[in-house]
């Protein structure tokens, strides 16, 4: 589990920025990358 958290605390910092920056693409990225996430936990 702490690599969960790990993974979905550097997730949460890319949100961040990207929503600093206006950044639509790193935007996606990161909530690709959440459900990806949650999918492997919920498996």
């Amino acid at each position: 589990m702490p690599k969960f958290n790990q993974a979905k605390s550097l997730y949460v910092k890319f949100l961040q920025e990207s929503k600093e920056l206006k950044d639509y693409f790193r935007y996606r990225a990161a909530v690709k990358g959440i459900e990806f996430l949650a999918n492997e936990i919920n498996q």
